[in-house]
């Protein structure tokens, strides 16, 4: 896979290239990216329990929108 974000894995896959003495290497990795809901599941798992996620939900929204339950609270 080049460069890019492979949404069934979650992996964000990149390439790099070191030249050196002339010799040329091309290595292909790749970094896991968790959802925000996902990192406070780990971490409730291991023992964590005061988790206030500090982030604006509009900045996570796919669509731009807030995201609100029918009382007007915002959900995490």
């Amino acid at each position: 896979m080049p460069n890019g974000f492979d949404t069934v894995t979650e992996r964000m896959y990149n390439r790099r290239v070191v030249v050196r003495d002339g010799q040329r290497k091309s290595t292909l990795f790749f970094v896991r990216v968790f959802a925000p809901t996902e990192l406070k599941h780990l971490l409730e798992e291991t023992g964590f329990r005061r988790l206030p996620l500090l982030w604006r939900l509009e900045q996570l929204s796919a669509y731009g929108g807030t995201q609100e339950d029918d009382r007007g609270r915002r959900r995490t």
